[in-house]
């Protein structure tokens, strides 16, 4: 068998280039799909790749159709060398990065509004602690004045306290009783 003769790989403007792997073939289609590892197929890449890449078929186009939409589709990729990943990789990471950046500005954000709603309850809390307590305390010297008049009342009313008038009472009724001659 003989070897294929090996052709300049770099292509000349105006000319078709030829393919990588297979160097006797120009290139003739050019698959669009932003994950393809190979971009530009000859004939027999064609066959290689639609059975490697199935979902990547309706995504292969002629050359020339492509050229035609390249200034659409340069963004994604160089033909020349595939840096469609490069930039994509690099697009991902400025695109994270900015998410990055909003989620810590959101989560500090988060973390003062969080400590502002804290201190506010805090105070709310205390307030309402503040507030029972001179309730309480109103409370209870209500209920402390009413038992030290019940207090004084019911000593007011012991016979201590009463004793003197109970027994001046008596001397009297035994004066009376005395006087008027009932007592025997």
């Amino acid at each position: 068998m003989t070897e294929p003769t090996k052709m300049p790989v770099s292509a000349i403007v105006g000319e078709r280039p030829y393919c990588h792997r297979h160097p006797s073939n120009f290139v003739e289609l050019v698959c669009t799909a932003r994950e393809c590892k190979h971009r530009l197929l000859c004939s027999e890449c064609r066959v290689i790749h639609e059975r490697s890449s199935l979902h990547h078929k309706t995504l292969v186009v002629n050359l020339n159709d492509w050229y035609k939409e390249f200034n659409n589709l340069k963004g994604l990729f160089d033909p020349a060398d595939n840096t469609s990943l490069l930039y994509q990789i690099e697009q991902i990471t400025l695109r994270l990065s900015k998410q990055q950046e909003q989620l810590t500005e959101s989560q500090k954000k988060m973390t003062e509004t969080f400590q502002k709603l804290l201190k506010e309850f805090f105070e709310m809390f205390q307030g309402l602690n503040d507030e029972m307590n001179v309730l309480l305390w109103k409370n209870q010297k209500i209920h402390e004045d009413a038992l030290g008049k019940v207090k004084a009342k019911l000593e007011q009313m012991s016979y201590k306290n009463c004793k003197k008038q109970i027994f001046n009472l008596m001397k009297s009724e035994f004066s009376s009783s005395f006087q008027q001659g009932r007592l025997e």
